[in-house]
């Protein structure tokens, strides 16, 4: 089940961990922390860290449920069509 909830989630970017602890990150000390943390989660036992981990990802919202397909409309010599926006 954790590796499942790793596969929709993502980690927090750099400002929104800055906001989280309340102190500045460089990019440097960024990428290494994440880095690690991708480390400790490739490791067998790294679901009994779960809770650890999951400070630092944040769940995505399913793809599905952020857009909607409109449906295809008729052209006049009958194929169909549909209009993007965007």
């Amino acid at each position: 089940m954790f590796f499942s909830i790793l596969g929709a989630s993502g980690w927090l970017g750099r400002f929104e961990l800055q906001d989280q602890i309340g102190e500045k990150i460089a990019h440097y000390d960024f990428k290494t922390l994440i880095d690690t943390l991708t480390r400790v989660i490739e490791h067998p036992y790294s679901y009994i860290a779960k809770d650890f981990i999951f400070k630092y990802r944040k769940i995505l919202p399913a793809t599905s449920t952020l857009e909607e397909i409109p449906a295809p409309e008729l052209e006049e010599d009958g194929r169909k069509f549909i209009t993007v926006k965007g």
